[in-house]
């Protein structure tokens, strides 16, 4: 009788040992979230899945554009009133496989802060932002700013996309410089000529934001 029971149990750590060692058993279970994170996590096999994937992480504040060969293109839906009736705003290209910025620092993401000449129908770059991490994680691994090369928009192109969406959307800030203050250009007193005039106090204020205007900082997801 023991020599049964003994048996019996063998025979069910057996079947236990199988069941844990079938990937079925393993993926079945109430943690959806975590299986869906773990598919997240692996290598994306195409642009396309990469796009899928980007708009599951990349956050509401970004908007899916293109899903090219070897890229996922999406766009921040901050869009900023520039100088001149351009509109300023960010992109954010997922590499499908490493980039790289010199021998040694591959990268998989790459955010552009670009100039859209809405009337001219042009388009350029002023600054780039390089992420060894997908989706822009982690801390940059260069930040190039750069005189924007303005180039010709081609029909149907990842451009004119973009463009279409930037220059319909409205703009979330003034063009930069035009709220200067009164007090940085005074008038002369001319009723009094014998009085030395004051000196005028320093407005920090529209300097600061012509400072936050020239290094404006990428979004985060």
């Amino acid at each position: 009788m023991k020599a049964k029971q003994f048996i019996v149990s063998i025979a069910m750590g057996a079947s236990t040992l199988a069941c844990a060692a079938d990937p079925a058993y393993l993926t079945e279970g109430p943690d959806e979230a975590s299986r869906l994170q773990s598919v997240l996590d692996q290598a994306p096999e195409s642009a396309a899945s990469l796009y899928r994937q980007g708009e599951f992480s990349m956050g509401p504040s970004w908007r899916g554009l293109r899903a090219l060969q070897d890229a996922a293109v999406f766009l921040h839906r901050s869009v900023r009133r520039g100088e001149n009736g351009t509109m300023l705003a960010w992109t954010d290209r997922e590499l499908l496989r490493s980039a790289y910025l010199e021998k040694e620092r591959p990268y998989l993401s790459l955010r552009e802060h670009v100039s859209i000449d809405c009337a001219g129908m042009r388009v350029g770059v002023l600054e780039s932002v390089y992420y060894e991490q997908r989706f822009g994680g982690g801390e940059p691994l260069a930040r190039i700013r750069q005189k924007p090369e303005m180039i010709d928009i081609l029909p149907d192109s990842l451009e004119d996309q973009m463009q279409r969406i930037a220059c319909e959307s409205k703009p979330s800030a003034k063009p930069a410089g035009k709220s200067a203050s009164k007090s940085a250009s005074p008038k002369a007193d001319k009723t009094d000529t014998t009085k030395e005039p004051k000196e005028p106090k320093e407005s920090k204020a529209p300097q600061e934001r012509k400072d936050a205007a020239a290094a404006p900082r990428p979004p985060q997801t």
